[in-house]
């Protein structure tokens, strides 16, 4: 009993070095299932937080009692091995040893090792394994990062690794689309170009979303797309002359089974349309809108001599439609 007395404080310090080893022990695999758990969540673009916090501490939890009341619980005789390791050359471990011996000698020794433990007042340092500490620094940081990704691809900062969404792109009646009209695309990536083409007799009038250029490329997407372009008939001249302006029918609304009443009486309403052979969607000028596209193409042959198949495809298509 004196002896266990005597080394009380030395186990106190023992006990919570085993109980740091435990923990380190412990959330080593508490982080690395964490990082484990946060990256399924990027890919699925899901909000990891509170999953990888709550598997982070719940196999520390169970881990880390397990090591230290199987491996890290300090005894009294450990104390004494660790202390006659500081030059107190075996004089405690002896002392615990006869602990229960009465005689002489085993008295006079168990005095002679209290009296060097005093007089050295030996300092117990916390060992912690060196990798152990690594290990652990390792996991913190990849779990974290980790973590931090799945929060910032939920809400839409980052895209998720491998989300992809559908992009689709029809054309009502009198029209067809000029490029990819279905198009898969990774999430925050650009969809390609394309654009709505009149057949003759009809006009481009707008998108199903009221994009009004009959050319779009829809940037940074993050949700299925689908969109229609619309056009709308021409219906006939009228005029004095008998050619100088026409009259188009109104588009019809999606999911309608037809179009809306004719335009007013002839006196420039919104229903009429001048030089019609010359413009793209009763707003933008042909020849102007040829004209850009047809210098950027310029401008490219000069430089590297190619034009990129889809700007060769639009200026031959809207050229046809012109002549």
């Amino acid at each position: 009993m004196e002896s266990k007395q005597l080394l009380k404080k030395y186990k106190s310090k023992l006990i919570y070095e085993g109980v740091l080893k435990a923990l380190i022990i412990g959330f080593i695999p508490g982080f690395a299932l964490s990082f484990i758990a946060a990256l399924i969540t990027i890919f699925v673009g899901y909000n990891g937080l509170w999953l990888s916090v709550g598997i982070c501490l719940s196999t520390a939890a169970v881990v880390s009692p397990l090591f230290y009341f199987l491996k890290y619980r300090p005894s009294t005789k450990k104390a004494a091995e660790r202390l006659d390791r500081l030059g107190l050359d075996e004089r405690l471990v002896t002392m615990m040893d006869l602990a229960n011996d009465q005689s002489y000698i085993a008295i006079r020794q168990r005095e002679d090792a209290k009296e060097k433990l005093n007089s050295k007042n030996p300092k117990l340092k916390y060992c912690i394994n060196k990798n152990s500490v690594i290990m652990l620094a390792v996991a913190t940081v990849l779990s974290v990062t980790m973590t931090v990704l799945s929060v910032l691809s939920a809400g839409g900062i980052v895209p998720p690794l491998t989300k992809k969404y559908n992009v689709n792109y029809a054309a009502s009646e009198g029209g067809y689309i000029l490029g990819t009209a279905q198009q898969t695309i990774q999430a925050g990536k650009d969809a390609a170009l394309v654009v709505a083409v009149a057949q003759e007799g009809y006009v481009f009038d707008k998108w199903s979303d009221n994009h009004n250029g009959a050319e779009r490329t829809d940037k940074n997407v993050r949700s299925e797309i689908t969109l229609t372009a619309m056009f709308v008939r021409l219906t006939g001249f009228v005029g004095d002359n008998g050619g100088d302006e026409f009259v188009i029918e109104e588009p019809k609304k999606p999911g309608t089974g037809g179009g809306s009443e004719k335009p007013d009486d002839g006196t420039g309403a919104s229903g009429k349309y001048t030089e019609y052979n010359y413009f793209l969607d009763g707003k933008t000028y042909y020849r102007d809108y040829y004209e850009e596209y047809y210098n950027l193409a310029m401008q490219m042959l000069a430089e590297s001599g190619e034009i990129p198949p889809e700007l060769r495809a639009f200026i031959e298509t809207y050229f046809d439609i012109i002549v």
